[in-house]
């Protein structure tokens, strides 16, 4: 899978947890975000290929009205998307000064 069709998935299990987490039907979370029946039938079902991750963030922010974990989590992403980006080498000498400083898995 590419790195956007994890993520799209990734968007997708809110939905499924949401209903199962609330013992709802397809149909109620209809009723409550006003996404079609069968767009929400092609959520459920992993369809990802149908949506594109703009669409699938906008049902979830939808869904997020009736969530405060799912909002929670949308905020996330939001404030993640808007950090810099670090150059390779900064990158690079990060991972090397974790691996440094961390403790070792034998005394974990």
């Amino acid at each position: 899978l590419t790195t956007e069709d994890k993520f799209k998935i990734s968007l997708c299990k809110f939905f499924v947890q949401y209903l199962n987490e609330h013992k709802m039907k397809p149909i109620d979370l209809h009723k409550i975000t006003g996404i079609e029946q069968s767009r929400i039938s092609e959520i459920l079902h992993y369809k990802i290929s149908k949506f594109t991750i703009d669409k699938l963030l906008g049902w979830l922010r939808v869904l997020g009205q009736h969530s405060a974990k799912i909002k929670e989590h949308i905020r996330f992403l939001e404030e993640a998307m808007e950090m810099p980006m670090m150059t390779v080498e900064r990158t690079k000498k990060l991972t090397r000064d974790i691996k440094k400083y961390s403790i070792p898995r034998s005394f974990a």
